[in-house]
């Protein structure tokens, strides 16, 4: 609270500027997420919580699979490879049980990361892409998505969204953790659970030949297994009040974005003042942080999200 003396026709009069409290209230909502064995749980600073999800053999869901011996299965091996060589590709599918997280909850992050245990033939880009077809891990091949179960891939190589959801440059250095930010790609799980079929790594080129051996959940050193840590927040929250010093006669206006989760959000807003002042609230359309003349009062936000910011303005009238 900040405080401003004003000196009319020889009286002081004190003006007090409080911070503007806005009360948020989600909408009803619902969603389900699979559960998972975590490894540890940690609240940096803002409010973040992150989890990490290190998942053993039995839990664990992953492989890799050979262009060279389309009908190999590697659904039980302690690695996972990404090779470039024409004719020679190798390509590694991962799927993780994502953890049950609060409803509406914001993912700040999320980071892929596998420990490289074997390297060759110099640096590559590796994509992750989110593979779009349901994979046995026991019978997955280059041909097939469950050999078993006579399931083709209906792309050789695996059935995976061409749109990029991560990328990362692996050079030949060995034993080092690399990483994928694959934000996008987790939230989009959560807002559609049944849409997760996990990813495949996969380098966009064939040559020169490169190769990339990581450890795979199968791996004896537990602590060096794939890796998937999540980053979150509270549900529908907004950026930090502000206060300053004000004129009587002046209107202040502070600018806020609303931010809603996984969910999708229809939040009701409300302003006040401590000194009981007029209050309002605008849709700030353009996102400036300003008042203009084609922002419109509201006093709840549309149907928004998942994963969404919206700015809105509260403006304090200060009386004469």
């Amino acid at each position: 609270m900040k405080t401003k003396h004003l000196i009319r026709n020889g009286f002081s009069a004190l003006v007090i500027i409080a911070a503007l409290l806005l009360f948020p209230q989600a909408g009803t909502g619902a969603s389900a997420a699979a559960s998972a064995p975590i490894q540890s749980t940690a609240a940096p600073q803002g409010g973040v919580t992150c989890q990490v999800v290190q998942p053993g053999p039995t839990p664990g869901k992953d492989a890799y699979i050979k262009q060279d011996k389309v009908d190999k299965r590697h659904g039980g091996d302690s690695e996972l490879r990404v090779k470039t060589e024409n004719g020679m590709l190798n390509r590694s599918l991962l799927q993780f049980a994502l953890p049950s997280l609060p409803a509406g909850t914001v993912i700040d992050s999320a980071t892929l990361s596998l420990y490289v245990k074997d390297a060759s033939g110099g640096s590559v880009n590796i994509n992750a892409h989110r593979v779009t077809a349901s994979w046995n891990e026991d019978q997955v091949t280059w041909k097939a998505r469950d050999k078993a179960a006579s399931l083709l891939w209906t792309n050789q190589g695996g059935d995976y969204d061409s749109a990029v959801a991560g990328s990362t440059t692996v050079d030949d250095t060995k034993n080092v953790w690399r990483s994928w930010s694959v934000t996008g790609l987790v939230s989009g799980w959560y807002s559609n659970p049944s849409s997760n079929y996990g990813l495949i790594l996969e380098a966009p080129v064939t040559n020169p030949k490169t190769e990339k051996k990581f450890k795979s959940s199968d791996d004896g050193t537990a602590n060096q297994r794939p890796k998937l840590e999540i980053c979150y927040t509270a549900g529908v929250t907004l950026e930090p009040d502000n206060s300053a010093d004000g004129l009587a006669g002046q209107t202040k206006t502070y600018a806020h974005v609303v931010r809603v989760g996984n969910l999708v959000e229809t939040v009701n807003l409300s302003a006040s003042s401590s000194q009981g002042w007029t209050t309002r609230i605008y849709k700030d359309g353009n996102g400036n942080g300003a008042k203009d003349p084609e922002d419109t009062l509201i006093s709840q936000t549309p149907s928004i999200g998942p994963n969404a910011d919206y700015p809105i303005l509260v403006q304090l009238d200060i009386p004469l």
